[in-house]
C-alpha cells in the first residue's frame, strides 16, 4: 500500500469521524491482505482531508505487533497522515462496563472508545462479535467494503 499520495482535496462532502479496529490495518499493510481494506485506506488517502480517523495506542501496539518493520514504517506513515495517536485516553468506566455484558474486553474496550470520542462509525471485520450487535451502539458498525461504499456515496 503506498501512503505517500496525498491529495489534500475536500469534495465538500460530509465528513465522518472513524475509529478503525486493528485488524482494518494489519489487513491493509500486513501479510495477509483483505483487498476491501487496502481499498479503504487508499480511499482515505486520495481523500484527505475530508474524514477524519481516531486511534489509540492499545490499538497502534496491537497493530505493530502484527507487522514487519517495513510494514509498520506504512503504518505510521498512513496515521502521521490523518491523525496524532491518543495516547492518554480515559473512559468513563461504566461506558466500558455498558459493552462488557456483550463483549470480550478488547472488543469493549474499541466500542467505549468509539461512542467516547464521538465517532459516527467504527470499521472492523470482526463479525463475531461487533457485528452481531450492530443495533446496540450509538455508531455504525461497518467492514471495510461497507464502509468504502458509504463513504463513495458521501462523495
Amino acid at each position: 500500500m503506498r501512503t505517500s499520495a496525498r491529495s489534500g482535496k475536500n469534495s465538500g462532502s460530509n465528513p465522518l469521524l472513524l475509529v478503525l479496529d486493528s485488524n482494518e490495518y494489519v489487513f491493509a499493510f500486513g501479510f495477509v491482505k483483505n483487498t476491501a481494506s487496502e481499498e479503504l485506506l487508499e480511499f482515505l488517502i486520495e481523500n484527505l482531508p475530508v474524514h477524519d480517523i481516531r486511534i489509540v495506542r492499545t490499538i497502534v501496539e496491537e497493530v505493530n505487533s502484527k507487522l514487519s518493520p517495513e510494514q509498520t514504517k506504512e503504518f505510521f506513515a498512513f496515521i502521521n497522515a490523518f491523525t496524532s495517536v491518543d495516547e492518554k485516553w480515559v473512559v468513563p468506566f461504566d461506558l466500558g462496563e455498558k459493552y462488557l455484558a456483550f463483549l470480550k474486553k478488547g472488543d469493549a474496550a474499541i466500542a467505549a472508545y468509539t461512542e467516547f470520542v464521538g465517532a459516527q462509525a467504527l470499521v472492523s471485520e470482526n463479525r463475531k462479535h461487533f457485528h452481531t450487535h450492530k443495533g446496540r451502539f450509538p455508531f455504525v458498525v461497518w467492514d471495510a467494503a461497507t464502509c468504502l461504499k458509504e463513504l463513495k456515496k458521501l462523495s
